[in-house]
């Protein structure tokens, strides 16, 4: 699959998970044939509510690897 066809697949699921909720925000990468990284997103519904869950992704997902690294100290 190509990477425009990966864009439409991702934009597809975007539409069509937004007909069910208010905000979407999808993410994804992959590695090309020849080893560089990729990027894809799309998103659906109000900009501020997506921009948010992005931020508290990162901020959830920075505090449990910080957990962890304390749970092996102990």
């Amino acid at each position: 699959m190509t990477e425009e066809e990966q864009e439409k697949l991702l934009e597809r699921h975007a539409n069509e998970l937004a007909e069910i909720f208010d905000s979407v925000q999808i993410l994804a990468s992959g590695v090309r044939p020849d080893g560089s990284t990729f990027r894809l997103y799309n998103g659906s519904g109000n900009f501020f509510s997506r921009l948010g869950m992005c931020h508290e992704l990162i901020e959830v997902e920075r505090a449990q690897q910080i957990a962890r690294q304390l749970d092996k100290l102990e």
